[in-house]
């Protein structure tokens, strides 16, 4: 990937944060027994919000 102007690298560290900020309520989320496809339903219901 090429950063070609501050824009670029603004965005990015957005979406680092998004994902840092998701994985964290996912990994809050996790309860003994959970499946990947629940732990995956909750971060796709984070994301789309």
């Amino acid at each position: 990937m090429t950063i070609s102007d501050d824009d670029d690298l603004t965005r990015l560290k957005e979406i680092g944060r998004i994902v840092a900020n998701t994985l964290e309520a996912m990994g809050k989320a996790l309860e003994p027994g959970m499946t990947t496809s629940e732990l995956d339903l909750i971060g796709r219901k984070l994301l789309e919000d």
